[in-house]
């Protein structure tokens, strides 16, 4: 019999809400025809709506205290409102309102709002909301905590904190920070923290993301992620596990792959670097290890990547594979052209595989004569440390090189060797 009676008397609850709010849009649609009376008083308990000691017209009373045993409506708090279920307010709520389920409020709250579901509000909050699933609001000063989703139709000016996801339809001055996904479609002045992508119309501060950061326009700070990042223009870093793209770079990009429409000022540092503006070389070349060697240059002439191929032909088929990077100074009289280059190789037997280490690095010095725009001629001695810990039959290591070096060494199963090499080719 308790329970049917606690059934019915939720039922007839929702049936009032229902109506309540029907009424409250057929009001405001009168206008000034008929002006609402607000009673105020120090304290209202109620069951349900319509079982407590506010009496018809419901809603339209501002109270100092407001206990709502099941569910409550009223027109607003200025003090305290505590509900076991649902609080709904229809204007301001003022300063604490706690609910196991749901808060909504029509107006602005102030003050701190906590709800074990969703808490709702239409205007304002300049406080904090908590929830354990979702909490709404037109613009917010303060603090949104969720265990799922925070929504900010407005501006935000504090911090958003949730498990899956937080939105911003305006700007945000502050944090984000969430297990998944922070969406700002206005500008962000602060930091967005995401495990999965972070978005933002523009960024002053941080951005990091265990997956992707996205900057629709500007970035003045740095970006972070996992695996890509992506900004207009940048003024300061992009970091990430495989990419960065930006138009106009003031700043670095660090990454396996970065792209630059422009390098205004600083570097792009990775494995492959595309800047449209920048170097981009094919070079064939001949040197004292490899008789055939494939390259390609890109970047900027301050700081560029080096990618290279070479294979060495006749009794002691070789092949190396190494990535290196380089500067290049500014031209003499226009023609000639000097720049440093430091690389490192694998190497090994065309018909005999070393598991065992077998490296070359190499640190070259490459003077450079431009015979066309396009086209130069280059030559310049290598500074050539080899290691390997691969033994021959004979009890020698490595693959044959630098066998009338400066410096030949064994430490603890490695041999290293140093000798001075040397490099002619061509650059397209």
């Amino acid at each position: 019999m308790n329970s049917k009676f606690f059934l019915s008397m939720m039922l007839l609850g929702l049936v009032t809400f229902a109506g309540k709010a029907q009424e409250s849009s057929d009001e405001s649609q009168k206008g000034d025809a008929a002006e609402e009376i607000i009673s105020e008083q120090a304290l209202q308990v109620s069951f349900i709506p319509v079982l407590g000691t506010n009496f018809k017209p419901y809603g339209q009373s501002l109270n100092n205290v407001s206990l709502n045993i099941f569910a409550g409506y009223n027109y607003g708090v200025n003090g305290v409102e505590l509900g076991g279920f649902v609080n709904v307010d229809r204007s301001d709520v003022k300063y604490l309102q706690l609910s196991g389920f749901v808060n909504l409020v029509g107006g602005n709250v102030t003050g701190f709002q906590g709800a074990g579901f969703v808490n709702g509000v239409k205007q304002q909050v300049t406080g904090a909301q908590m929830a354990g699933f979702v909490n709404m609001s037109k613009g917010l000063t303060g603090l949104q905590g969720s265990g799922f989703v925070n929504y900010a139709q407005g501006d935000v000016i504090g911090g958003q904190g949730s498990g899956f996801v937080n939105y911003a339809h305006g700007d945000i001055t502050g944090v984000q920070g969430t297990g998944f996904v922070n969406f700002a479609l206005g500008d962000v002045v602060g930091a967005q923290g995401s495990g999965f992508v972070n978005y933002a119309k523009s960024v002053k501060g941080v951005q990091g993301a265990g997956f992707v950061n996205y900057a629709n326009d500007s970035l003045k700070g740095a970006q972070l992620s996992g695996f890509y990042n992506h900004a207009k223009e940048v003024n300061g870093v992009q970091a990430s596990g495989f990419a960065n793209y930006t138009k106009t770079l003031r700043g670095f990009q660090f990454g396996i792959i970065n792209i630059a429409d422009t390098v205004e000022k600083g570097a792009t540092i990775g494995f492959l670097n595309i800047v449209r503006t920048g170097k981009h070389e094919v070079a064939l070349s001949y040197n004292d290890i490899t008789d055939i060697n494939a390259a390609f240059r890109s970047g900027t002439d301050k700081f560029y990547s080096v990618l290279e191929v070479g294979i060495q032909t006749g009794d002691n088929p070789l092949w190396a594979v190494g990535a290196g990077f380089g500067t290049q100074f500014k031209p003499i009289k226009d023609k000639f052209v000097t720049s440093v280059e430091l690389a490192s190789f694998g190497v090994n037997r065309v018909d005999d595989f070393q598991d065992d280490l077998n490296q070359v690095t190499k640190l070259s010095v490459n003077v450079g004569y431009k015979i066309f725009k396009t086209l130069s001629v280059n030559a310049g001695p290598i500074l050539n440390i080899s290691t390997s810990r691969s033994v021959n039959a004979d009890g020698s290591f490595g693959l044959g090189l630098g066998e009338n070096g400066f410096y030949d060494q064994t430490f603890s199963g490695t041999n290293v060797k140093a000798w001075v090499g040397y490099h002619v080719g061509v650059r397209f």
